[in-house]
């Protein structure tokens, strides 16, 4: 992924991701690997195991251009006002112009 439109290209219902969540004070969380649920024009949703065993939509707003960084093909950092979360899609992606992992 080199731009946020690829990364919005690549956030399709059925896509599976791994979370990692950066702290300011540091601290740091793997979230196990989630799957797009559902995906909308601004916003997209992750299928999430909540505490209790029920299976909800946890959603999430697309970030604006200024707060990414693209890492590699396939990995993004979002920064926010409490760290930063690095998303990497774990699924093979195809779109017309890729083939692979985006």
């Amino acid at each position: 992924m080199k731009t946020l439109a690829d990364f919005k290209r690549a956030m399709i219902v059925g896509s599976k991701w791994e979370t990692i969540k950066h702290f300011k004070d540091n601290l740091t969380e793997t979230t196990p690997v989630r799957e797009c649920s559902k995906r909308q024009a601004n916003s997209f949703a992750f299928r999430t195991t909540l505490p209790d065993g029920r299976i909800a939509d946890c959603w999430l707003d697309f970030p604006k251009a200024k707060d990414v960084e693209f890492l590699n093909n396939d990995t993004i950092t979002i920064k926010n006002n409490w760290g930063a979360a690095i998303y990497k899609k774990v699924t093979p992606w195809k779109h017309k112009n890729y083939i692979g992992l985006l």
